[in-house]
């Protein structure tokens, strides 16, 4: 029920293109145009920025969601189980000051990295992976400058950072 509230609140709002908060071009990449959303009632706000890089059969999906959407999917990945087999991981674990999900199969080359860059307010950098070994799919994610992606989602919560 919370998703179809908070989906009937992104169709009401009215989409931007990001311009202050992006996600970069990768060189040797080629990316989607960014799909940017936001949403602000009263004291409430969310936003979910989604791009798509490939690169020789290689895909990199990328999500940057905060406030409510953050929320909802810092709660998806949240957890304590590990599992780890011969073809397959799911752990948590540090990367520098960040909370990070990772989850990979072997076989297929496909994962799911989450970096909780933020608590309050929540914000939430997800990459689902195919074509790319977990450690090659960090490296390019180290790529992005995530901490000024939290500084960028931080003030576009606060109000401070406008279309």
């Amino acid at each position: 029920m919370k998703s179809v509230f908070f989906v009937c609140f992104f169709l009401w709002s009215s989409p931007l293109w990001a311009d202050s908060l992006e996600l970069p071009d990768i060189p040797g990449w080629q990316a989607s145009s960014p799909d940017f959303l936001t949403y602000k009632s009263g004291l409430t706000r969310a936003f979910y920025l989604r791009r798509v890089y490939h690169q020789n059969g290689a895909q990199m999906e990328i999500l940057l969601a905060g406030g409510l959407e953050g929320k909802r999917l810092e709660r998806a990945f949240e957890g304590r189980f590990e599992v780890e087999t011969k073809d397959y991981y799911l752990r948590y674990r540090k990367e520098g000051p960040y909370r990070v999900f990772a989850t990979y199969s072997r076989s297929e080359e496909k994962g799911v990295y989450a970096i909780f860059l933020s608590e309050d307010p929540v914000l939430v950098l997800i990459a689902r992976y195919q074509g790319l070994t977990d450690d090659r799919a960090l490296s390019w994610l180290k790529t992005l400058d995530w901490e000024v992606l939290k500084e960028k989602g931080i003030s576009l919560l606060q109000g401070e950072v406008t279309r």
